[in-house]
């Protein structure tokens, strides 16, 4: 009765309304159903005077129960942007919209951090635009991206309040433009297989990726090819530059790239923020390209990588790479376990490892591990006025790798199987008596 009554009244546009609700499993119920308007003791219980406002757990409870029912629906409704300067994300939720497109100018976007909304943005193709975000929650938006950029699109993002985006992340395509500003903070939970955070996923290439936020951009990823930030590879010229606030992630994958690329050499640059990563992988690199040339520039940056997995570099690569890793005015610290470690450089290739006026703390343990450098002694290692603390455990470990060796350094502390060790053991396998 109550469903033939509720279509009676959609097919001559009457309000629908419910009595006779008593829980809030009743309401859920109703509203489900469709329902307008409900009556009954959960809302209120009579009285010999009218209410002036609804309490607000129950307001919060009524909103819940009403996007909760709009992201039930299936559909494919677009709210096109002409000159509205501020939109309501919860409104545009509730009205069933589930994309909105954006082709230009300058607008603010209000949503409610306790209810996530199912609606994706897109930046049209060719489009300049000034997108501010204010306490936004998106989630459940299926496999599309919470933002998309479209071809040869630019969007300065602005970061007001506390935002989450919870499926996926950002997508810059290989010729878009995205610069993120504002003091707010911005949490990324990608959830999906091969996710990405902010950039393309690991078979795509990425634009340009640009943060000038002084809040802190969060990611926190999972699945099996994964990107932080970043993406296959970039031809840009500002591929990733990092340069304010803070980044943290949280990543447990099989293949990883935290900051950087999967191939090709990604320019990477990093200054004037603290970086903290935290990472369960099989395979994977922290900062650079996993399988490309490494060109990384970390300047007035403090950096902290630490966790495990099976092959996994801090900074540069696991494989064979050439290129330059450049740290300057910075602090590192690198703690990494696993069966074939790399602090700062690559398991092989001509790489230059250029440190000037740092601090770095580096431990690596296991079956490999490598400090600083190349194990194939290929690389070139530059210390200037740095501070090296340096603990490699291993059987087949090599603490600095490297043909070339310039070091005007103000400490250091080397150790080797719990001794500190001389200038002739620096370069050796463990098990060498060179």
């Amino acid at each position: 009765d109550s469903i033939g009554g509720i279509v009676a009244c959609r097919i001559t546009g009457l309000p629908v309304g419910m009595e006779g609700v008593e829980t809030i499993e009743e309401m859920n119920a109703v509203i489900s159903m469709g329902a307008d308007l409900i009556q009954g003791y959960f809302t209120a219980k009579p009285r010999p005077y009218l209410l002036q406002a609804l309490p607000q757990q129950l307001l919060s409870d009524i909103s819940r129960a009403n996007l909760d029912m709009v992201s039930n629906f299936s559909r494919q409704k677009v709210y096109i942007v002409k000159e509205e300067k501020t939109l309501s994300l919860t409104d545009l939720s509730l009205e069933r919209y589930n994309i909105l497109l954006l082709s230009g100018g300058d607008v603010t976007l209000i949503g409610n951090p306790d209810f996530p909304a199912a609606v994706s943005i897109r930046i049209d193709d060719h489009s300049s635009c000034r997108l501010t975000l204010r306490d936004v929650n998106i989630g459940d938006v299926d496999i599309t991206p919470c933002i998309d950029l479209g071809k040869e699109s630019i969007l300065e993002l602005n970061i007001e309040g506390n935002n989450v985006f919870t499926g996926n992340g950002i997508r810059v395509p290989e010729s878009a433009e995205l610069k993120l500003t504002g003091d707010g903070n911005l949490a990324i939970n990608p959830t999906f297989t091969n996710a990405y955070g902010i950039g393309n996923d690991y078979q795509c290439t990425f634009g340009s990726i640009i943060s000038e936020m002084s809040g802190v951009l969060e990611v926190n990823i999972s699945g099996e090819n994964c990107i932080c930030i970043g993406g296959k590879s970039s031809e840009s010229r500002h591929a990733i530059e990092l340069r304010a606030g803070a980044f943290k992630s949280t990543c447990a994958a099989s293949n990883c790239v935290c900051i950087g690329s999967y191939q090709g050499k990604t320019p990477v640059r990093i200054s004037d923020m603290m970086v903290t990563v935290d990472v369960r992988i099989n395979t994977g690199t922290m900062i650079g390209s996993m399988y490309g040339k490494q060109d990384v520039r970390l300047k007035n940056t403090s950096v902290h990588i630490f966790g495990s997995g099976n092959k996994v570099a801090g900074i540069g690569s696991t494989g064979a790479t050439e290129g330059e890793i450049s740290i300057s005015d910075s602090s590192v610290d690198i703690g990494l376990k696993g069966w074939d470690v790399i602090a700062v450089g690559a398991a092989e290739g001509k790489l230059s490892v250029d440190c000037q006026h740092c601090k770095m703390t580096l431990h690596c343990e296991g079956n490999i591990a490598l400090g600083m450098g190349t194990r194939d002694l290929e690389a070139t290692v530059s210390l200037d006025n740095a501070g090296v603390d340096m603990d490699v455990t291993s059987t087949n470990g090599v603490l600095f790798g490297c043909d070339l060796f310039y070091s005007t350094m103000n400490a250091l502390n080397i150790r080797r199987d719990g001794v500190e060790a001389d200038r002739d053991t620096w370069f050796c396998v463990e098990s060498s008596e060179q």
